[in-house]
């Protein structure tokens, strides 16, 4: 809209964004070539999806959400509410969190620009060498179940028509936030079509995959309630720790896992087995002077 453009590009209103003519021009290409899509962030006020374009604005990447906006006439319509760049600290945030999907073979000049100046995305960027070794893990290239020499040639075709970059994505987010936002979509079926590798993508995921506060919030008292129950005097006093330590662990811009949590409990197993053991060497010893004092009290009701 003609107002979207006269505040994005003139710096017009409250939010103010200074987005180059010359930039505005390249992002319908920009979109239609996105390095990766994000879902909207937890406070966004309309749901929608976010492009990462390889573009900048003043050495900020630039970002493009779009809506889906039902028209009267019965038709619908994409709409991009806004083209702004965004801070790097806001930035480094959605990448963290609300990945879905990430193209590698689009991303090479987004890795030159900003691999030095973003922490980009561990569970995507697996090394050093920005995964590219464990790349074809994520690739989704559709592979016929027969070759015949017959069809050959068809194969052939079909694989190079079909998407043959390594394309990661988040399979488990990307479902429960079209079912929660998007009831009426569903993720194209060509991505399923390798089950292995589906499967080695969610593997890697859960394990690797930043948590938000809330979420490591939950997952660490899921954690303390298996060794204390919900309904003991201490559980309450471990919620209040457990809240301080991790708002504490994300305001120094650190993420918790799937993968801490399951060290937070393999911690706390072994913590309590050494209690326990203590407790029970502890009763040990006291066990022989009890029996002896016994013995004695017994002798001496004897005597009496």
């Amino acid at each position: 809209h003609y107002r979207v453009l006269r505040k994005a590009m003139l710096g017009q209103g409250k939010n103010k964004h200074f987005v180059p003519a010359k930039i505005m021009l390249q992002i319908p290409y920009a979109c239609n070539n996105a390095v990766g899509i994000l879902k909207s962030s937890f406070d966004a006020k309309t749901k929608g999806f976010v492009f990462v374009t390889d573009l900048q604005v003043s050495g900020k990447p630039v970002i493009v959400p779009m809506h889906r906006v039902f028209l009267p006439t019965g038709n619908v319509a994409l709409f991009i509410p806004t083209t702004f760049d965004k801070k790097i600290k806001d930035f480094q945030r959605l990448l963290d969190y609300d990945v879905l999907c990430w193209d590698y073979s689009k991303a090479e000049r987004f890795e030159q620009m900003w691999g030095g100046i973003l922490d980009l995305p561990k569970h995507i960027y697996p090394t050093k060498d920005f995964g590219k070794q464990q790349r074809g893990v994520f690739s989704t290239d559709k592979i016929l179940d027969s070759a015949t020499p017959t069809n050959q040639a068809v194969q052939v075709a079909l694989s190079l028509s079909h998407n043959t970059s390594p394309l990661f994505v988040d399979y488990d987010k990307t479902e429960r936030y079209l079912s929660q936002y998007f009831s009426d979509i569903s993720v194209n079926p060509d991505l399923y079509l390798n089950a292995e590798k589906v499967q080695k993508v969610r593997e890697w995921t859960q394990q690797n995959a930043p948590m938000t506060r809330k979420e490591a919030f939950s997952a660490m008292m899921s954690v303390y309630a298996e060794f204390a129950p919900i309904d003991s005097p201490a559980y309450k006093d471990i919620e209040q720790r457990v809240e301080h330590q991790v708002t504490e662990h994300y305001k120094q811009g650190k993420v918790l896992t799937q993968q801490d949590i399951q060290q937070v409990r393999e911690n706390t197993a072994q913590t309590m087995q050494e209690v326990r053991q203590d407790y029970h060497q502890a009763a040990a010893k006291q066990q022989p002077k009890s029996t002896q004092q016994t013995q004695q009290q017994d002798k001496g009701g004897l005597k009496r």
